[in-house]
């Protein structure tokens, strides 16, 4: 546990190691931002319990009515 920030190393490790299995094992010095973006989204819709798809196509949804001033 790291004493500054009350973080758990172990399960900070853990997911680290969820989101490195979905690299490609050839081509790892990609950018790992998108890789660990795209993990926590599926994380959070399986935790949802709702389709990645589904929520992907709401999310698009809502940005481009509030990017055209559609409320």
């Amino acid at each position: 546990m790291n004493s500054e920030t009350g973080a758990d190393m172990n399960t900070t490790e853990s997911k680290w190691h969820h989101v490195q299995a979905t690299l490609n094992p050839y081509n790892r010095k990609c950018d790992h931002m998108q890789h660990l973006a795209d993990y926590m989204f599926r994380r959070k819709c399986k935790d949802e319990g709702v389709d990645t798809f589904c929520k992907c196509m709401l999310l698009i949804s809502i940005d481009s009515s509030s990017s055209q001033g559609v409320e």
